[in-house]
């Protein structure tokens, strides 16, 4: 009573995340989990000063990855290869996948929303994070930012080479979220560090 149903629902579903993982919570597995939190914490700040779903957008940053956690723990051998080949940039980033893993993970959880009935909006948010001509409209076009962001800060799974700056990705947001981000990525990056050691001590 005293967190409220929403904030407790979104409390269940990122220990929830957590729990599910945790027979298999290799390193890549971290990795995964903290870059999952990271965009969901970003997106739903972002939401919020967007006057945008704020639960949806922390739920979409929790799962937009899926298909990411589903090759690393069917194909570990093969997305620990990826994950030592690194990238250029974020754009290949993908490709690799599908040289090494067989598929990448956009379609993987592309696949994953579909198999698991999970409501239509999850599909873009699962299978076009990494696709910005897709132009997905709604709270959940903050997620392909949200996820870039979290990269930048410091939650990557995987390494690029070349990346953007902090503030080319901010102008990615709408303007009124621009504008309420720290000016130092540092500060971000230490205030989502923060949150995750709160949920991972849950």
């Amino acid at each position: 009573m005293l967190l409220g149903f929403q904030r407790l629902r979104r409390v269940v579903i990122t220990v929830g995340l957590k729990a599910y993982l945790t027979d298999s919570f290799t390193p890549v597995m971290k990795l995964c989990w903290r870059h999952s939190v990271a965009c969901a914490i970003i997106a739903e700040r972002s939401a919020g000063w967007s006057s945008l779903d704020k639960e949806f957008a922390y739920t979409a940053g929790i799962l937009h990855d899926i298909g990411r956690v589903a090759l690393a723990t069917v194909m570990p051998g093969a997305f620990a290869s990826v994950i030592e080949r690194g990238a250029d940039r974020r754009q290949d980033l993908l490709q690799n996948e599908r040289e090494l893993c067989g598929i990448d993970h956009c379609q993987a959880g592309r696949e994953l929303v579909t198999a698991w009935s999970l409501p239509e909006a999850f599909l873009d948010v699962a299978s076009c994070h990494h696709a910005p001509e897709a132009h997905v409209q709604g709270t959940a076009s903050l997620i392909p930012p949200s996820c870039e962001l979290a990269d930048a800060l410091g939650f990557a799974v995987i390494r690029c080479q070349s990346s953007r700056s902090y503030a080319e990705i901010l102008a990615d947001f709408p303007e009124r979220v621009q504008e309420r981000f720290p000016g130092d990525a540092k500060d971000l990056g230490a205030e989502i560090a923060n949150e995750i050691k709160v949920i991972e001590s849950a």
